[in-house]
């Protein structure tokens, strides 16, 4: 079966093994890929989350921006 291309909050939640307001918390600071916004919805690309995973979970430098 082929992995999902967009993923939601609590499966990159899941992924990294941390809550759903870590996600939320990493991703406000700068320190994950931003999100795609579909609609009222969040999804991050899955290649971008494994690519940041292969680089050593290293902050992205940009503030998020929020909505």
């Amino acid at each position: 079966m082929e992995k999902p291309q967009l993923v939601s909050i609590h499966e990159v939640a899941e992924v990294l093994g941390v809550s759903v307001m870590s996600v939320r918390r990493w991703w406000y600071g700068g320190r994950l890929p931003a999100p795609v916004k579909i609609a009222s919805t969040l999804r991050w690309r899955s290649e971008d989350i494994e690519t940041w995973i292969a680089q050593g979970c290293q902050p992205i430098g940009e503030t998020a921006q929020h909505e």
